[in-house]
């Protein structure tokens, strides 16, 4: 299933949430990108 979001306040909540269980334990060491950083790299983004 794909879904689609136009609304950025309620696309932001639903990445908070999705953060939010998202098991950070097998990425402990990994890093992303300089250039691109992302939620694995720094979880305040």
């Amino acid at each position: 299933m794909m879904v689609a979001l136009h609304n950025r306040e309620l696309t932001r909540k639903l990445g908070v949430m999705n953060l939010a269980k998202f098991n950070r334990g097998n990425l402990v060491g990994s890093y992303v990108s300089k250039e691109q950083p992302s939620v694995i790299d720094d979880p305040t983004m």
